[in-house]
Protein backbone atom coordinates (compact mmCIF):
# COMPACT_ATOMS: atom_id res chain seq x y z
CA UNK A 1 0.00 0.00 0.00
CA UNK A 2 2.88 2.41 0.67
CA UNK A 3 4.50 1.52 -2.66
CA UNK A 4 1.31 2.60 -4.47
CA UNK A 5 1.41 5.93 -2.64
CA UNK A 6 5.08 6.47 -3.61
CA UNK A 7 4.36 5.51 -7.23
CA UNK A 8 1.39 7.90 -7.40
CA UNK A 9 3.59 10.75 -6.15
CA UNK A 10 6.29 9.86 -8.70
CA UNK A 11 3.78 9.78 -11.56
CA UNK A 12 2.32 13.13 -10.55
CA UNK A 13 5.79 14.73 -10.62
CA UNK A 14 6.60 12.98 -13.94
CA UNK A 15 3.37 14.06 -15.61
CA UNK A 16 3.05 17.58 -14.19
CA UNK A 17 6.70 18.55 -13.97
CA UNK A 18 5.86 20.18 -10.62
CA UNK A 19 8.12 19.31 -7.68
CA UNK A 20 6.60 17.97 -4.48
CA UNK A 21 8.71 19.39 -1.66
CA UNK A 22 9.21 18.77 2.07
CA UNK A 23 6.28 16.58 3.01
CA UNK A 24 6.08 13.94 5.70
CA UNK A 25 5.15 10.36 4.99
CA UNK A 26 5.25 7.06 6.86
CA UNK A 27 7.36 4.13 5.76
CA UNK A 28 7.39 0.57 7.03
CA UNK A 29 10.88 -0.87 7.47
CA UNK A 30 11.73 -4.45 6.44
CA UNK A 31 11.46 -5.33 10.17
CA UNK A 32 7.86 -4.06 10.21
CA UNK A 33 8.53 -0.86 12.18
CA UNK A 34 7.02 2.44 11.11
CA UNK A 35 9.36 5.36 10.55
CA UNK A 36 8.68 8.87 9.26
CA UNK A 37 10.40 10.48 6.29
CA UNK A 38 10.56 14.11 5.18
CA UNK A 39 10.47 13.67 1.40
CA UNK A 40 11.02 15.86 -1.65
CA UNK A 41 10.62 14.80 -5.28
CA UNK A 42 11.61 16.85 -8.31
CA UNK A 43 11.48 16.12 -12.03
CA UNK A 44 14.79 14.94 -13.51
CA UNK A 45 15.48 16.63 -16.88
CA UNK A 46 17.76 15.74 -19.80
CA UNK A 47 19.72 18.20 -21.95
CA UNK A 48 16.61 18.83 -24.08
CA UNK A 49 14.71 19.87 -20.92
CA UNK A 50 12.51 16.76 -21.12
CA UNK A 51 11.42 14.91 -18.00
CA UNK A 52 13.24 11.58 -17.89
CA UNK A 53 12.70 10.62 -14.28
CA UNK A 54 12.15 11.68 -10.71
CA UNK A 55 14.83 12.58 -8.22
CA UNK A 56 13.68 11.73 -4.72
CA UNK A 57 15.34 12.77 -1.48
CA UNK A 58 14.34 11.88 2.02
CA UNK A 59 15.42 12.31 5.60
CA UNK A 60 14.41 10.08 8.50
CA UNK A 61 12.53 12.38 10.90
CA UNK A 62 11.18 9.65 13.19
CA UNK A 63 12.84 11.12 16.29
CA UNK A 64 11.36 14.56 15.55
CA UNK A 65 7.89 13.07 14.98
CA UNK A 66 8.13 11.15 18.28
CA UNK A 67 9.15 14.35 20.09
CA UNK A 68 6.19 16.20 18.52
CA UNK A 69 3.84 13.42 19.60
CA UNK A 70 5.22 13.48 23.15
CA UNK A 71 4.89 17.27 23.29
CA UNK A 72 1.26 17.01 22.17
CA UNK A 73 0.58 14.36 24.83
CA UNK A 74 2.14 16.58 27.50
CA UNK A 75 0.10 19.61 26.43
CA UNK A 76 -3.10 17.57 26.46
CA UNK A 77 -2.30 16.32 29.98
CA UNK A 78 -1.58 19.85 31.17
CA UNK A 79 -4.82 21.04 29.62
CA UNK A 80 -6.74 18.22 31.33
CA UNK A 81 -5.27 19.15 34.72
CA UNK A 82 -6.01 22.85 34.26
CA UNK A 83 -9.53 22.29 33.00
CA UNK A 84 -10.43 20.07 35.94
CA UNK A 85 -9.30 22.45 38.69
CA UNK A 86 -12.26 24.25 40.30
CA UNK A 87 -10.12 27.32 41.07
CA UNK A 88 -8.38 29.82 38.79
CA UNK A 89 -5.10 28.46 37.37
CA UNK A 90 -2.55 29.97 34.99
CA UNK A 91 0.94 30.00 33.52
CA UNK A 92 2.65 33.31 32.70
CA UNK A 93 5.96 34.27 31.11
CA UNK A 94 8.53 36.52 32.83
CA UNK A 95 6.69 39.61 31.57
CA UNK A 96 3.50 38.34 33.20
CA UNK A 97 1.79 37.56 29.87
CA UNK A 98 -0.67 34.69 30.11
CA UNK A 99 0.47 31.56 28.25
CA UNK A 100 -2.15 29.13 29.55
CA UNK A 101 -5.24 29.49 31.75
CA UNK A 102 -8.23 27.41 32.73
CA UNK A 103 -11.91 28.14 32.37
CA UNK A 104 -12.42 29.46 35.93
CA UNK A 105 -9.72 32.10 35.22
CA UNK A 106 -11.42 33.13 31.97
CA UNK A 107 -14.83 33.23 33.66
CA UNK A 108 -13.48 35.44 36.45
CA UNK A 109 -12.05 37.82 33.83
CA UNK A 110 -15.30 37.82 31.86
CA UNK A 111 -13.49 36.67 28.69
CA UNK A 112 -12.83 33.46 26.78
CA UNK A 113 -9.60 31.53 27.25
CA UNK A 114 -8.40 32.58 23.78
CA UNK A 115 -9.13 36.25 24.50
CA UNK A 116 -6.93 36.10 27.62
CA UNK A 117 -3.86 34.39 26.15
CA UNK A 118 -1.00 36.85 25.54
CA UNK A 119 -2.52 39.49 27.80
CA UNK A 120 -1.40 40.65 31.23
CA UNK A 121 -3.51 41.29 34.31
CA UNK A 122 -3.41 45.00 33.37
CA UNK A 123 -5.48 44.08 30.30
CA UNK A 124 -8.01 42.03 32.25
CA UNK A 125 -8.48 43.47 35.75
CA UNK A 126 -8.88 46.95 37.28
CA UNK A 127 -5.52 48.75 37.28
CA UNK A 128 -4.91 48.91 41.05
CA UNK A 129 -5.59 45.19 41.49
CA UNK A 130 -3.61 44.29 38.38
CA UNK A 131 -0.56 46.26 39.56
CA UNK A 132 -0.51 44.20 42.75
CA UNK A 133 -0.80 40.91 40.83
CA UNK A 134 1.98 42.03 38.48
CA UNK A 135 4.27 43.04 41.33
CA UNK A 136 3.80 39.62 42.92
CA UNK A 137 4.57 37.87 39.60
CA UNK A 138 7.73 39.90 39.08
CA UNK A 139 8.90 39.20 42.65
CA UNK A 140 8.40 35.46 42.16
CA UNK A 141 10.42 35.65 38.93
CA UNK A 142 13.14 37.78 40.54
CA UNK A 143 13.47 35.78 43.76
CA UNK A 144 12.72 32.31 42.43
CA UNK A 145 10.58 31.73 45.54
CA UNK A 146 6.95 30.67 45.95
CA UNK A 147 4.45 33.09 47.44
CA UNK A 148 0.97 32.90 48.84
CA UNK A 149 -1.30 35.79 49.60
CA UNK A 150 -4.89 36.81 50.12
CA UNK A 151 -6.02 39.35 47.57
CA UNK A 152 -9.09 40.96 46.08
CA UNK A 153 -10.19 39.76 42.65
CA UNK A 154 -12.71 41.59 40.49
CA UNK A 155 -15.15 39.17 38.85
CA UNK A 156 -18.45 39.51 37.01
CA UNK A 157 -20.09 38.70 40.38
CA UNK A 158 -18.27 41.56 42.13
CA UNK A 159 -15.20 41.78 44.34
CA UNK A 160 -14.14 38.45 45.83
CA UNK A 161 -11.36 37.50 48.23
CA UNK A 162 -8.97 34.83 46.94
CA UNK A 163 -6.16 32.81 48.47
CA UNK A 164 -3.46 32.82 45.77
CA UNK A 165 -0.35 30.66 45.35
CA UNK A 166 2.36 31.58 42.83
CA UNK A 167 5.40 29.48 41.95
CA UNK A 168 8.33 30.12 39.58
CA UNK A 169 8.67 27.99 36.43
CA UNK A 170 12.20 26.95 35.49
CA UNK A 171 13.76 25.92 32.18
CA UNK A 172 16.17 23.02 31.71
CA UNK A 173 19.08 25.27 32.81
CA UNK A 174 17.45 26.31 36.08
CA UNK A 175 16.52 29.80 34.87
CA UNK A 176 13.13 31.25 35.77
CA UNK A 177 10.97 31.50 32.65
CA UNK A 178 7.68 32.49 34.24
CA UNK A 179 5.18 31.79 36.97
CA UNK A 180 2.32 29.44 37.55
CA UNK A 181 -0.42 29.95 40.04
CA UNK A 182 -3.77 28.98 41.46
CA UNK A 183 -6.29 31.22 43.16
CA UNK A 184 -9.23 29.97 45.24
CA UNK A 185 -12.26 32.10 46.08
CA UNK A 186 -12.46 32.30 49.89
CA UNK A 187 -15.25 34.88 50.06
CA UNK A 188 -17.93 33.81 52.49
Amino acid sequence: EQADLYRTDDLHVLESGIPKLSYDEPQTTPEGNQIWLRTSKVPLLNDANEIIGVLGMYEDISDRKEAETEKTRLLLRQRAILDNLPMMAWLKDTESRLEMINQPYATTCGHTIDECIGKTDLDLFPEEMAKGYLADDLEVCRSGRKTQTEEKVNSPDGIKWHHTYKTPIYDEHGLVIGTTGISQDITE
